[in-house]
């Protein structure tokens, strides 16, 4: 299992590949600026989408 740092940088490393330094560090930022409640919004995210096993 990877630690923490291992993921937060791979994570970052992504979202620098798809956006660019510059978006990617907006985004952080804008993140830790907001009140922000992970599980509300990964419900609004893909409300739309359904499970199947």
């Amino acid at each position: 299992m990877r630690n923490q740092t291992e993921i937060l940088i791979d994570g970052m490393n992504a979202l620098i590949d798809k956006i660019g330094v510059f978006e990617a560090e907006v985004f952080v930022s804008k993140m830790q600026e907001i009140k922000f409640d992970y599980t509300i919004w990964q419900r609004k995210l893909y409300n739309h989408f359904s499970l199947v096993f």
